[in-house]
């Protein structure tokens, strides 16, 4: 309940903090960033803790009915049983072979055995699937809120270079990061990349207007995490936004 009752609250302070010329402008945009994405969040899991959420197909009620902290069997809807059923336990297993010092080419846990690399979305190499590998369930709750905060700062900071002020610019990252691919496929390898589009974008458009060679630097870092991602199809779509 402490999270509603912080929702309002940050939303008020939001608005004060935009109206008040006495605030640094880097300590507002850093208030705002950071009260929209909670404002977002808790909006966002507010169905996941509701008892009586209504069983639709729609990103509040993927979190009420299929909550990302639980990695027990989904059951009630079909369209989520790829995390616990395939994805889960083929990243278990990398994760077994990599805790006992072996490099993961093959798994026994999935199909009748299977080659890893053959597979993207083992993402063996992802920076994202490392939080699994490393932390193991624990991973997964990180893997979400990190790739929300990724996408909310990457648009945030688009918004930014397109001309918005700090309130709209904040929102815009919120209503990105909180979007219905950006919740339902949020532990998916497709979620990672989507996260990082609008950093492809950004640093896509800092390299046209400024050629500077870290904006450069950066744009390829974010092409080969993008790559690594697991998903080819947005890794694509990542690359055409940033054509």
């Amino acid at each position: 309940m402490g999270l509603f009752i912080f929702a309002p609250v940050a939303l008020v302070v939001l608005i004060l903090l935009d109206r008040n010329t006495r605030v640094t402008p880097g300590v507002r945009d850093a208030c705002l960033y950071f009260g929209a994405f909670v404002f977002s969040l808790v909006i966002a899991l507010r169905p996941g803790m509701d008892p009586f959420a209504v069983p639709i197909i729609s990103p509040a009620a993927s979190l009420a009915h299929h909550p990302f902290w639980n990695t027990g069997p989904v059951t009630g809807g079909m369209h989520m049983t790829d995390i616990s059923c395939i994805l889960q336990p083929l990243w278990m297993d990398i994760r077994a072979q990599l805790h006992a010092g072996q490099w993961p080419v093959w798994t026994d846990g999935l199909f009748a055995g299977c080659p890893v690399w053959a597979n993207p979305q083992a993402g063996v190499l992802s920076p994202w699937h490392w939080l699994f590998f490393w932390l193991g369930d624990t991973g997964l709750t990180l893997m979400a809120l990190t790739r929300w905060a990724v996408a909310l700062a990457g648009m945030y900071l688009l918004a930014r270079r397109a001309g918005a002020e700090g309130i709209g610019a904040a929102i815009a990252g919120a209503i990105y990061a909180f979007c219905g691919p950006m919740v339902i496929w949020v532990l998916y390898p497709m979620g990672g990349a989507l996260a990082l589009w609008p950093w492809m974008a950004y640093f896509a458009a800092q390299v046209a207007g400024r050629g500077c060679r870290r904006d450069g630097l950066f744009l390829t870092l974010c092409a080969t995490f993008l790559v690594l991602s697991g998903h080819p199809e947005s890794a694509l779509w990542g690359m055409c936004i940033a054509l």
